[in-house]
C-alpha cells in the first residue's frame, strides 16, 4: 500500500497507538503485559534465563514486524493503483468506532495490571488483573507455590532491556523500510535461500501436508473407491438386480387371464393338501 497516512488519519492514529502497545513501549497496555510474562519467565521458581531469552527474541520481533507493517501501509511512496489514488477515503464510523474503542484501551488499558514495583513506584497502583483468575485455580495448589523472587532493582533493569528490545526492532524496521528501503532487496540478494525458507514459512505447510494432508487424502480415496464404490455400492446395487431379475422372471406368470389365477390358487390347496396328508 503505502502512503496512506494523510489518507486515512483515524486509520493511522488508532493503528499506531495499537502497534506501539503491541511493541512493549511503555506505558502501553502492551508494555505491562509483556514486563510480567518476561519478568516471571527469569525470576519465577520455575523460570530460566533460557526462557527469558525466548521471549525477548519473540518481544524484539513483534516489534519489528508490526512497525514494519506500518510503515510500509502508512509512510513512504503510494503504491495504490493510479486510477484509485485519489479516491481513497477514510473508513466509515460504523468501522472507525471500534478501532477507536480499541485504540484506548491499548493505551489506557494496561493500568488495570501495573506490575506491583511500578504500582508502588506510583502511589500503591493496585494491579486489578493479576488475580482475576484465582478462583479457577483455586483448587490447583501447586501454582500457590510458584513465586518470583529478585530485587526491585533488578526488575527495573529488565523492564529497560525489555523497552531497549521493542525500540531497538522498531529501529531496525525503521531503517529497512524507511530510511533505506534498498536495504532488504539487498539482504535477499545474499541471503537469496534463507529468504526462500521464510518466505515459504519454513516450508511448515508443505511439512503438514505430507504428515496428514495427503495421507488423509489418499486413505479417503482409498475408502471411496474400495469400501464405498465396490462394498456399499457392490451389496445395494446386488439387493437391486436380484430383485429386478425375479421381477422379470416372475412377471411371465402375471398373463391377465383369470382362468390361469384360479388354475394356480388350484394347484397350490393341491400342494398344501398334499403336504399335510403325507405329513
Amino acid at each position: 500500500m503505502g502512503g496512506l497516512r494523510k489518507k486515512m488519519p483515524i486509520t493511522f492514529i488508532t493503528f499506531l497507538l495499537s502497534t506501539l502497545a503491541i511493541a512493549g513501549i511503555p506505558f502501553f497496555s502492551g508494555f505491562f503485559s509483556k514486563d510480567e510474562i518476561l519478568w516471571w519467565a527469569f525470576a519465577s521458581s520455575r523460570g530460566h534465563w533460557a526462557l527469558w531469552l525466548v521471549g525477548a527474541i519473540a518481544a524484539a520481533l513483534t516489534a519489528f514486524y508490526m512497525f514494519r507493517l506500518v510503515f510500509m501501509t502508512f509512510f513512504g511512496e503510494q503504491k495504490t493503483d493510479a486510477r484509485a489514488k485519489d479516491h481513497i477515503p477514510e473508513s466509515p464510523f460504523v468501522i472507525t468506532l471500534p478501532l477507536m474503542i480499541l485504540a484506548f484501551l491499548a493505551t489506557f488499558g494496561g493500568f488495570l495490571g501495573v506490575p506491583h514495583v511500578l504500582g508502588n513506584l506510583i502511589g500503591h497502583f493496585p494491579n486489578k488483573l493479576e488475580h482475576f483468575l484465582a478462583p479457577v485455580f483455586e483448587h490447583t495448589q501447586e501454582l500457590h507455590h510458584i513465586a518470583a523472587h529478585g530485587a526491585a532493582s533488578t526488575e527495573y533493569s529488565f523492564m529497560a532491556i525489555s523497552v531497549a528490545i521493542a525500540v531497538l526492532g522498531i529501529s531496525v524496521a525503521w531503517v529497512m523500510y524507511c530510511k533505506n528501503p534498498q536495504l532488504p532487496g539487498k539482504i535477499v540478494a545474499k541471503l537469496p535461500k534463507l529468504h526462500r525458507a521464510i518466505f515459504n514459512k519454513w516450508y511448515i505447510d508443505e511439512f503438514y501436508d505430507a504428515l496428514i494432508v495427503n495421507p488423509t487424502k489418499r486413505f479417503g480415496t482409498f475408502l471411496w473407491q474400495i469400501f464405498d464404490v465396490r462394498l456399499v455400492d457392490g451389496l445395494v446395487n446386488g439387493v437391486a438386480w436380484v430383485v429386478r431379475g425375479s421381477g422379470r422372471a416372475l412377471r411371465h406368470t402375471q398373463t391377465g387371464f383369470t382362468h390361469n389365477y384360479a388354475m394356480s390358487m388350484v394347484l397350490g390347496v393341491v400342494v398344501i393338501l398334499a403336504i399335510y396328508v403325507f405329513n
